[in-house]
């Protein structure tokens, strides 16, 4: 006699028969799930691993600088605090209304960029605060009785230890002084409209661009603070880098000297690197995206067509490590992406790309930054293409009025190995013989962050942005917000779309 087996949720996920009949809605609902599951497991695992290092360099703190006992579990305790503040901050909701405009810096295919600074916060929120805590202390009270009156004992026979050790004070100030930053006054607030970027079919850009920004901790890389959302527009808080790009700056001067081309090709060489590391092709390097800080060292940003260049994106850092490097050169990418004048052979034919086609990226922007134009620049896009495709004959070193060659042979060797495309060795091994190449001569790799750039920003203040051409963003004047909210009549509050919810986009980043 057959016995039909009974069909229950768990014999359902356990077989590998795929569930057939499913409506469209449950079945786009459940791959958002697994989106949010997948990024929420991510950035959590990697808010652990940064949490225990925070605790490890406090405590190689402590040891350095011979704290005694009580004054360690003091510090310790403050800084297991300060991640439960952080846990609870991540729970509130983030508004546009909390940052005031300041000025319009930037506008893009997709979106504008914003010159914000975050309003002061709420007195009303912080007394909640203030009372939870109390409430907090008051239960706590009772427990702690005891143990005060066994302190008071110790701390009488410490007094006199204390006053001998005054100089511990100081390490402690200094110890905090490294470890907490100061938070920037200023952001640059990006806003993108939800409906164009669906329109566009721009959906996968904005969450690797979120994928990108949230998980990296690279001196290099625009970092993000905050990213939300409302009914409208998706919002990106990010750094403000006060001193334009590097497109600005050749406006301005024309072209650059051989020593300044030096210094921001070894800072973009390093970006590149860091970014690869991370996991990443970026596709998309042109002068543009290199923002200058106002001290005037490179940062890389835009990131809405950057690659994972590994499959497990739930375990990135773990792939990294078990597949091989021939595998890895022989994974290729196909889809079609970048700026005319700086895209590579090899995704103009569609056969395929590695990681190599921002190597060829970074040799079209050291030929423009020391010629002034793109190397392969025609009148019409169709032509710039076509000198792309046939670069071996269309690439030619440029020379002044008077026919004088306008880069040196060793650069122009450099420019030759960049667009030496497919990329044919170990990306690692390849940056390092880049390194070592005599253009690069000079370039103290390991401090090249501290050393002093060729060109630095004068600003007045930090709201200074007189280095962003802006005379074509047109006027903005007011807010953010799009819609005023009449607090008198709560019925007349629109309905939340719950279509347009990018569900996990929301991120916060811990002050390191």
């Amino acid at each position: 006699m057959n016995v039909k087996k009974k069909r229950t949720l768990w014999n359902v996920y356990d077989s590998t028969e795929e569930p057939t009949n499913i409506p469209p809605l449950i079945k786009e609902k459940g791959i958002t799930c697994k989106h949010y599951l997948e990024r929420s497991e991510l950035e959590f695992n990697y808010y652990l691993y940064r949490r225990r290092k925070r605790v490890q360099q406090t405590r190689k703190l402590l040891i350095k600088h011979k704290f005694n006992e009580k004054k360690t579990k003091m510090i310790i305790s403050e800084v297991f605090n300060n991640e439960t503040e952080f846990l609870r901050r991540q729970r509130t909701k983030i508004l546009v209304e909390d940052y005031i405009t300041l000025a319009k810096i930037g506008q893009g295919t997709f979106g504008e960029v914003f010159l914000v600074k975050k309003k002061p916060k709420n007195k009303s929120k912080s007394r909640k605060r203030e009372n939870e805590n109390e409430e907090e202390d008051d239960e706590d009270e009772d427990d702690d009785d005891d143990e005060e009156d066994e302190e008071e004992e110790k701390d009488s026979g410490d007094e006199e230890n204390e006053k001998g050790n005054e100089n511990e004070n100081e390490k402690e100030n200094e110890s905090n002084g490294k470890n907490k930053k100061e938070k920037p006054k200023t952001y640059a607030l990006k806003r993108v409209k939800k409906s164009r970027v669906k329109s566009l079919s721009q959906m996968k850009n904005i969450w690797t661009e979120r994928e990108v920004l949230a998980i990296h901790n690279s001196p290099w890389l625009v970092k993000l603070y905050e990213s939300f959302q409302d009914d409208e527009y998706l919002y990106f808080v990010m750094d403000y880098h006060s001193g334009g790009d590097l497109k600005c700056l050749l406006q301005e001067v024309g072209a650059l000297t051989e020593d300044a081309t030096r210094f921001y090709m070894a800072e973009m060489l390093l970006t590149v690197e860091d970014l690869h590391n991370q996991g990443f092709i970026h596709r998309d390097l042109k002068p543009e995206n290199f923002l200058i800080s106002s001290n005037g060292h490179l940062k890389l940003t835009d990131f809405g067509l950057s690659k994972n260049i590994y499959p497990d994106k739930k375990n990135w850092k773990e792939t990294i490590e078990r597949i091989s490097q021939e595998e890895m050169n022989n994974r290729k990418h196909f889809t079609f992406v970048g700026t005319p004048n700086y895209m590579s052979p090899e995704i103009l034919s569609r056969k395929g790309y590695d990681k190599s086609v921002d190597f060829w990226s970074l040799g079209c922007i050291l030929y423009e930054l020391l010629a002034g134009i793109p190397p392969f620049s025609g009148n019409e896009i169709e032509e710039t293409l076509r000198n792309i495709m046939f670069y071996t004959k269309t690439l030619t070193p440029p020379v002044s009025i008077d026919d004088e060659e306008i880069i040196e042979k060793e650069t122009w060797d450099l420019i030759t190995t960049l667009l030496d495309v497919p990329l044919k060795e170990d990306p690692k091994v390849f940056l390092q013989n880049l390194k070592k190449h005599p253009f690069f001569d000079g370039i103290d790799w390991g401090n090249l962050r501290n050393s002093t750039p060729p060109f630095v920003p004068m600003l007045e203040n930090e709201m200074d942005i007189s280095y962003f051409n802006t005379s074509y963003f047109g006027s903005f004047d007011g807010e953010l917000t799009t819609v005023i909210k009449n607090f008198s009549k709560p019925n007349s509050f629109s309905k939340r779309n719950v279509n347009n919810k990018f569900v996990g986009f929301t991120f916060r980043r811990y002050d390191d």
